[in-house]
């Protein structure tokens, strides 16, 4: 049969159309079709000891100082920080997520941030570091953070903190840390320590010290160390002076109005270092936190309790606010009672404290000024 001239002409049409999409197109899969040319490449994938630097020589002051039943399991690992809008560490999404399209857009991606946080551990000794429950609530928390500031390490084993950051570690992360002498007296002796990601922060262990408080107006000598980011460019990076404190609960008052003069103090160890933040228990209330503001202070957080049970506001992050631009503004706890869904009585076998935090700019912005 002969077909007419139209026809053939059409049918010739249909094949070279063929012949051309089969040289240079692909087709991927019946779900989701998808057609691409063929000369189209896939995407590539983007791929410790304390020193004892030079104290701090205290100005003659007209003062004088008076003289846990059965470990429940952590649930859930995704913790959020209380005041954060999004979780610190992350996770791959299911397989069954809506596609992309479907999906509300997601907030803009922030800029690095480091995220500086305190926590008094409450008598922390060998008994808490063999309690399953507590030393795994405890490698949680510090894996939160970028850097972190203990206080009440009570204790005489010489390395409780080196083997609570090998836990840390072989739980994936990658820190170090600082530790200071025993300080204070009696029956309320005890250690300060940092611990930090050594991904995001570096530091110099010569320049770690121990407040040389001569007149004993501190129960505690606060411990100080310095800091400098490390996600940004050494030249421009935060650097900054990091004072762990603990207050007398009993002398709050009296030890948290030495805190303007320590800054000066620090400020003058010849360092050159003109942020200066201090963390930790103050024991205080927050008529204390407002006499320090009227001094030029920043604090960090306001009306928060910081106690598991909910009563009061002890613990904080300070900074002068002449000089620490780095601040961003965002602070919080971290309430591992309501992440883990603990009692209060299950939660003081770590602590009677909730862990603190504030994030701070990796890049060097502000100046201190007498």
């Amino acid at each position: 049969m002969i077909l007419p001239s139209k026809k053939l002409a059409a049918i010739a049409s249909i094949v070279g159309g063929l012949v051309y999409f089969s040289q240079h197109y692909t087709i991927d899969g019946l779900h989701g079709l998808r057609i691409e040319p063929k000369s189209q490449t896939p995407a590539q994938a983007n791929n410790a000891a304390y020193s004892h630097a030079k104290p701090i020589q205290w100005p003659t002051w007209n003062q004088e100082k008076p003289g846990t039943p059965q470990s429940p399991q952590p649930s859930g690992s995704n913790w959020v920080p209380s005041g954060m809008s999004q979780p610190i560490t992350t996770f791959t999404s299911s397989p069954n997520m809506a596609p992309a399209s479907a999906l509300a857009t997601p907030a803009p991606l922030r800029a690095p941030a480091l995220k500086i946080a305190s926590f008094n551990l409450q008598r922390f000794g060998h008994h808490k570091v063999e309690n399953p429950f507590v030393i795994e609530t405890v490698i949680k928390i510090i894996k939160q953070f970028d850097i972190i500031a203990l206080q009440e390490i009570c204790t005489q084993q010489q390395d409780l903190i080196a083997l609570v950051v090998d836990r840390v570690n072989q739980s994936g992360g990658r820190y170090d840390y600082l530790i200071g002498p025993r300080v204070g007296r009696g029956e309320s002796l005890e250690q300060f320590a940092f611990v930090f990601n050594t991904l995001s922060i570096e530091t110099d262990r010569e320049q770690l010290y121990t407040v040389d408080d001569h007149d004993n107006l501190f129960l505690s000598d606060p411990l100080v160390g310095w800091f400098r980011a490390k996600q940004s460019d050494p030249k421009s990076a935060f650097t900054f002076t990091l004072v762990n404190v603990h207050c007398d609960p009993e002398h709050a008052d009296s030890e948290i109005r030495l805190l303007p003069e320590l800054v000066r103090s620090v400020h003058r160890d010849g360092r050159n270092e003109d942020d200066v933040i201090i963390a930790g228990d103050f024991g205080a209330d927050s008529l204390s936190f407002n006499y320090l503001q009227q001094r030029g202070f920043t604090v960090a957080l306001s009306g928060t309790p910081t106690l598991v049970n909910g009563s009061r506001m002890v613990d904080n992050i300070l900074l002068a606010s002449k000089a620490t631009d780095e601040f961003i503004g965002r602070a919080g706890t971290l309430d591992f009672l309501r992440k883990s869904n603990l009692s209060i009585d299950q939660a003081i076998q770590v602590s009677d404290h909730l862990p603190i935090w504030a994030e701070f700019s990796i890049v060097e912005g502000g100046a201190y000024k007498n």
